[in-house]
Order: C-alpha cells, then structure tokens, then sequence
C-alpha cells in the first residue's frame, strides 16, 4: 500500500522493471499495487480473524491450508532460485539489486508467511473425534 499510495522505498529491489511501471503510467501502477495490497491484507486478516473466532473450519480451513502451502512454495522456489542466481551459476545478472532483494527480503518473507500460517494451522487442529467401538469390538472386550 506503501508504494500504491506513493512511496518508493526499496521499490529497486522488487526490479527495475517495477520502477519504470509506476514512473511509465503511475495511475494504472497505483490502482494495480493497491489491489495487490488489499489482496495481501486479506489473505493475512482472514486467517487470523478465523482464528480469533476458534479457528478456520471447513472450507476456509482447506483454503488456508492451501494458501499456506503455495506461500511456502513460491518463498522457498523463489528464494533458492534467487540466490542461486547471485552465486553466478545461472550466467550473470541483469539487476543485482532487485535479485539481492528478492534472495534476502521479498521472498524470504512469502516464506516466513506460509511456514507461520502453517503452523497456526497445525496448532489449532482438532483432536480426532474417538469412533464408537463397533459391536464386534464390544463382545471381544
């Protein structure tokens, strides 16, 4: 929301394809970045405010789960790619900045996000409901 409203701070790291965008067409690049941040604000209020409540059940608990698992994909592809990049194996790099930023911020963070929301997740599961023992099972007892 920072960078939708104005602002541009570390906007290098992100790329300077990024840079040039909101500099080329500023109103559609404000528009666009606030729609991602208002996404990104729901993704994280939703499950917290799901939790809040006695956690995400159903549907959005599947939806979490889901979300937690691509976070934790994306962080960690993203973030090894990166770095991978950095070392000069993958040739040379066009924007150092931006690949430092991505190696040791942006997603790192998308990481951080996926793991914590998954452990939120396993933490506040339910224990198994215990089956009734079946009539067989009663006799043998």
């Amino acid at each position: 929301m920072y960078w939708a409203l104005g602002g541009d701070a570390l906007a290098d790291t992100i790329g300077a394809w990024a840079v040039a965008w909101r500099t080329g067409s500023p109103v559609a690049a404000g528009l666009s970045l606030a729609a991602i941040g208002l996404v990104k604000f729901a993704a994280a209020w939703v499950p917290w405010r799901a939790a809040r409540s006695g956690g995400p059940r159903g549907g959005l608990r599947l939806v979490c789960w889901a979300g937690a698992a691509v976070l934790v994909a994306y962080g960690l592809v993203n973030t090894g790619a990166a770095n991978l990049a950095l070392t000069g194996i993958l040739g040379p790099v066009a924007d150092v900045v931006a690949a430092r930023g991505h190696a040791w911020l942006w997603d790192p963070l998308f990481l951080a996000w996926g793991l914590t929301l998954g452990v939120g997740l396993w933490r506040t599961r339910r224990a198994p409901v215990p089956k009734e023992p079946t009539l067989a099972q009663s006799r043998a007892a």
